[in-house]
């Protein structure tokens, strides 16, 4: 990524347009990471959970599925 100019702001508004930019951004990223992790979990379950076995373990997958959801959303977040 090339280094973002932005000359023809006034200098006090440059440093918002930055802070508006980098929170844009760094939202941008959180919906991502979080529909990339629901996607890996969901082809995961499909691949290895048996929904046969799911009266009890119920409240055990949906646990583990929010865990793995988000260690899945912050590994993305701290790669981005």
């Amino acid at each position: 990524m090339g280094n973002l100019q932005l000359e023809f702001i006034g200098q006090p508004w440059r440093t918002v347009a930055y802070v508006v930019i980098a929170y844009a951004l760094a939202w941008v990223v959180s919906r991502v990471s979080k529909r990339l992790a629901e996607r890996i979990v969901r082809r995961y379950e499909a691949k290895n959970v048996d929904p046969k076995g799911a009266s009890t373990g119920v409240i055990i997958s949906l646990k583990r599925h929010e865990t793995f959801v988000s260690l899945v959303q912050t590994t993305v977040r701290y790669l981005a």
